[in-house]
């Protein structure tokens, strides 16, 4: 994809590299990503689309390679292609700035609902506990889960706990979201798709930011706006009647 010049890409990866022992997961990949592209990751289970997301973030220290997101390297490459973090401070304050919805949920179990939203800005943004209380009844009711904002995780359902990580996610309004498998527990009750929501998070931001979908089988792939007639994407998901969104 080509860019403007002054127009930084939103994720820039190089040659980036990752083993586990003798396991070779990434092999050297290379990734641009526009402001506000949405782009799918698909492969096989164990083919690396959730440790090439968690590379992002540095969730995973990449080996080998560089990643930087808005213009930002999380750390930098020696000589030899070897990729060494930053410290830690500065990991963090970049860190922040991206969000991501994990396959598991990973919600604070001690925590009520509307405590796991708000934990982020409060703590990491230093909003003021009234107004991210605000920020996190918004959100949770566009996930259509403000009425269990004073439930505990475990009184959730699988589906429950999926809506309640992405409410978590939209109200740190970071400028990137990755997203792990973010439909897999979802179940009919979603007010609106969660393509179409994710997509009016986007627009209400000041940042625009590109979403991840990791999936099964198949290529990567960037999702088709209008001006591509001939794209038809596979099915996608738990759910054999949803498809990828072609609206943008």
């Amino acid at each position: 994809m080509r860019h403007s010049p002054g127009d930084e890409p939103m994720v820039s990866i190089q040659g980036l590299k990752k083993r586990f022992g003798d396991h070779a997961v990434l092999k050297g990949v290379d990734l641009t990503v526009s402001k506000g592209e949405v782009l799918v990751i698909i492969g096989a289970s164990g083919s690396g689309k959730s440790t090439l997301l968690r590379c992002i973030n540095l969730m995973e220290v990449p080996d080998h390679g560089q990643v930087s997101v808005g213009g930002e390297p999380m750390g930098e490459m020696a000589g030899d292609g070897r990729f060494r973090m930053f410290p830690e401070r500065i990991v963090n304050a970049r860190r922040a700035r991206i969000g991501m919805v994990f396959q598991h949920f990973n919600l604070f179990a001690h925590l009520r609902v509307i405590d796991n939203v708000t934990i982020g800005p409060v703590e990491v943004n230093r909003m003021s506990r009234i107004d991210a209380r605000e920020l996190g009844m918004a959100m949770l009711e566009k996930v259509g889960m403000a009425a269990k904002a004073d439930a505990f995780p475990s009184q959730l359902s699988g589906g429950q706990k999926q809506r309640v990580a992405i409410a978590r996610a939209l109200a740190m309004r970071p400028r990137l979201i990755l997203f792990d498998e973010p439909t897999s527990a979802l179940d009919g009750g979603m007010p609106n798709r969660p393509e179409t929501f994710y997509r009016q998070g986007s627009e209400k931001s000041p940042f625009r930011y590109p979403y991840f979908y990791p999936y099964s089988k198949g290529p990567v792939f960037p999702l088709s706006r209008r001006s591509d007639p001939d794209f038809n994407p596979p099915k996608y998901g738990s759910n054999p009647n949803s498809t990828p969104p072609t609206d943008r």
